[in-house]
């Protein structure tokens, strides 16, 4: 029963510390960090009076349809590949030898 109560309190606890980091600002109308910023208005090629074919408004049947003039859109598509290689190498070796003449040890 006692570890009952503990992990509802400690539940409690937990859910009050996680709504406290959730507090949301009011957007505040004078301040200029909250401003819409506008958008720059897009420039068409200027044209060309003087004469009947226009290159930039043509109608290229056999040709692919790619964003040529300004306000096309364009379609990114970004493919990642990562590879690595990790090894470790360890080696420890150990030698050791010890020599007594006869004489020494027994003095």
């Amino acid at each position: 029963m006692l570890s009952t109560i503990t992990q509802r309190l400690t539940l409690l606890l937990c859910t009050g510390l996680l709504a406290n980091c959730a507090t949301v600002l009011a957007p505040q109308p004078d301040d200029p960090e909250f401003a819409p910023v506008p958008l720059e208005a897009l420039q068409p090629p200027p044209p060309n009076p003087g004469g009947i074919y226009q290159p930039t408004h043509g109608l290229a049947l056999f040709a692919d349809r790619r964003a040529t003039r300004v306000g096309d859109l364009i379609n990114v598509l970004l493919t990642e590949r990562t590879t690595s290689k990790k090894s470790a190498g360890t080696s420890v070796k150990k030698k050791g030898s010890a020599d007594f003449n006869d004489g020494a040890l027994l003095g």
